[in-house]
């Protein structure tokens, strides 16, 4: 059981902290946000909200339920019950299905109307920032900027350049870039981390944190997407990235006075990147490294975000903020890095190589990826064969070869008749051009048994025909077919009388 107590402010040198004592496996811990004084009436203590919003995945990770002694907000606690928490434990049946004790209030809170982002001074945040400086819709447009301490320092790899040192230069470029913009910016800073520790698992739940802290001041908040709306999924999600799901927990976040937005997952990260590039903003100011206070343009995402630039054909004007100079002598590293990473299906460096041959760039570079990328789609099918082998072998069905020589006794292959079968099962199949083997996909036995379930045996062996005079020329011995279709039904009296 985790408790969520009172929350109270208390304001000390300039700053105002908000903070709940929560008890965890009966150890009493403070959670703690805080702001600069100017900022302490928004702070909102006489709710659990952001607080309840905190605890929520970490409590289905170590299954524990809440209790919450200060009120909830109706809708918020209606969206957690109903849709989020049924959701979570639905895709990942590892997770706790928790309990939420506490009362609920529908009262509406004063509210200042402000309408904030994040910002990072990465690709996402400025494109965030720059869409809605002077949006179509006034009432849309920003009216603060927010910089967070909430864990992304001590989670990535700032270690070794100094954590408070590269807290303090991207705090300074975030200060800059709010006067630019003439907006003023929220600097934060939070325990978070200490106590929830798995930030990448729950970065989505931590920033709600910050704005329901502040949740008097906002109605409108953006977070920015890390990934593209199509990419939304719930599987696996306890092992991944909690943006995953933004379009769903966000959803389920808001309420009538605040309303979270999901922003730019429209567009992929070499999109947005193109569509920042021009602004001597984005050119003086960017910054995505997670090593130094500055772009030391070896980290992944350093090079990601350089091979994009390139690709538009800005480099140059972003020789403030990347080390050009070095990319330009040492490109075919960067190349090579690309190609490696691309194969391994980062999806990130392969949405790279497609900008690169949407726009043309290095074309015999990504011919070359896209060539190998097929022979990978081929030997990785040829592997999932191999597996699929070991799982049908657990069953006591052994089947020698997935991968099917084509020796087709026709010369007009296939024929009308081999079409019919080769469509019963071209779920299970994809046939080489030109025609020389057979290699399963998407191979799921149970679902495969099912279908030849539906056939009969003699359909099967002809099938196998198509690609050999005798099944055993196949690897398929017949004795193993027979026990892996089903056994026929009996016949019936009447059926024999017939």
């Amino acid at each position: 059981m985790i408790t969520i107590y009172q929350p109270e402010v208390i304001s000390k040198n300039g700053k105002s902290r908000l903070s709940a004592d929560l008890i965890i496996d009966d150890k009493r811990r403070t959670l703690w946000f805080e702001v600069d004084m100017e900022y302490e009436k928004y702070l909102c203590y006489e709710r659990s909200d952001a607080f309840l919003v905190a605890c929520i995945y970490y409590a289905m990770r170590n299954g524990h339920d809440i209790t919450c002694v200060a009120p909830v907000t109706q809708e918020l606690l209606f969206n957690l019950n109903q849709h989020l928490i049924p959701a979570l434990c639905k895709s990942a049946p590892t997770l706790h299905h928790l309990r939420i004790f506490t009362s609920y209030t529908s009262e509406e809170l004063e509210n200042d109307g402000g309408i904030g982002t994040g910002m990072s001074c990465g690709v996402d945040s400025f494109h965030t920032a720059l869409q809605h400086i002077d949006s179509q819709d006034e009432r849309q447009n920003l009216t603060h900027l927010v910089i967070n301490d909430i864990g992304s320092f001590n989670a990535f790899n700032y270690g070794r350049y100094g954590v408070t040192k590269a807290r303090e230069e991207i705090y300074t470029r975030a200060r800059q870039v709010a006067a630019l913009l003439d907006l003023p910016l929220i600097e934060t800073d939070s325990n978070f981390y200490e106590i929830f520790r798995n930030f990448m698992n729950c970065h989505t739940y931590s920033t709600a944190f910050t704005v329901m802290a502040l949740q008097k001041l906002w109605s409108v908040y953006y977070i920015a997407s890390s990934y593209e709306y199509h990419q939304f999924s719930l599987d696996h999600h306890e092992t991944k990235d909690s943006a995953y799901y933004d379009l769903l927990s966000l959803n389920c976040f808001s309420t009538r006075q605040l309303r979270f937005y999901c922003e730019g997952g429209a567009l992929g990260r070499a999109e947005k990147t193109a569509a920042i590039v021009d602004f001597p903003l984005v050119q003086q100011n960017l910054h995505v490294c997670h090593r130094r206070g500055y772009n030391c343009g070896i980290c992944k995402k350093c090079r990601r975000t350089m091979l994009t630039i390139d690709a538009l054909g800005k480099l140059d004007e972003f020789s403030d903020v990347f080390p050009v100079d070095n990319y330009n002598r040492n490109l075919d590293t960067y190349i090579k890095w690309l190609e490696k990473n691309a194969l391994e299906e980062d999806e990130f460096c392969v949405e790279i190589v497609a900008f690169m041959h949407q726009l043309g760039k290095y074309p015999e570079v990504t011919a070359r990826i896209s060539e190998m990328q097929e022979r990978v789609k081929l030997t990785a099918s040829l592997g999932l064969a191999e597996n699929l082998s070991e799982q049908l072998r657990e069953k006591s069905i052994q089947i020698e070869k997935m991968v099917l020589p084509l020796t087709p006794s026709k010369t007009s292959f296939p024929n009308k008749t081999q079409k019919r079968i080769l469509a019963l099962f071209k779920p299970f199949i994809r046939l080489t051009s030109p025609l020389e083997h057979l290699i399963w996909l998407e191979y799921d036995p149970s679902d495969f048994c099912a279908s030849l379930k539906k056939k009969p045996y003699r359909l099967f062996v002809k099938f196998l025909s198509c690609f050999g005079p005798k099944p055993v020329r196949t690897g398929f011995n017949k004795e193993v077919i027979r026990k892996f279709l089903s056994k026929k039904p009996a016949r019936t009296n009447a059926a024999k009388e017939k």
